[in-house]
């Protein structure tokens, strides 16, 4: 594939996330978060397959990539990692958490990380989320606020959720992680 067909392919998806409701949206939101990544990865020269589970692409043939995809809200954004069977198995090497827009679904940030950052994310916090996906990543726009929501839940905020807040460059646009 190549970045003329991949633009038309992320920009097809996100007229097609404007209409799209129930769980069709999920499958094609992570499709999408996918093609953006391959996008990025192919604009800075890197040879990118689309893969099959157990994860998304695989980069000049030997870095295997998962993309995650949250939306993000007026708290922030997640990214679900079920329950965290993907990380404790090490089934990737490096994560890219894509934030989109809720209203435009338009790229807003990403995120990289190497597969050893996300440890801690294999963690069940099932009040924080769904009883079906307790292991998530949290990015959130104000650590007061997440502070309150772990409070008020009981569930523990992670380190890497924090290091993610504080140091938000250790990961946007880190795309010289992969390797």
């Amino acid at each position: 594939m190549n970045l003329k067909e991949l633009d038309i392919m992320s920009q097809g998806l996100r007229i097609a996330m404007k209409y799209v409701k129930d769980r069709r949206f999920i499958t094609l939101e992570g499709i999408y978060a996918e093609s953006l990544v391959a996008q990025k990865l192919l604009e800075n020269g890197r040879n990118v397959i689309f893969h099959a589970p157990e994860f998304d692409l695989l980069i000049d043939k030997k870095s295997r990539i998962e993309v995650k995809c949250g939306k993000l809200y007026n708290y922030g954004a997640g990214a679900s990692f079920g329950k965290g069977i993907q990380i404790v198995e090490k089934k990737f090497d490096y994560c890219v958490f894509v934030i989109i827009d809720q209203e435009d679904f338009k790229p807003k940030k990403f995120f990289i990380f190497k597969i050893d950052e996300l440890e801690e994310c294999a963690k069940l916090r099932p009040k924080l989320t769904t009883k079906e996906t307790p292991s998530i990543l949290f990015y959130y726009k104000d650590l007061k606020e997440f502070q309150e929501e772990s409070r008020r839940t009981g569930e523990p905020i992670l380190n890497i959720e924090i290091s993610l807040l504080s140091h938000p460059e250790l990961y946007e646009n880190r795309w010289d992680k992969i390797q």
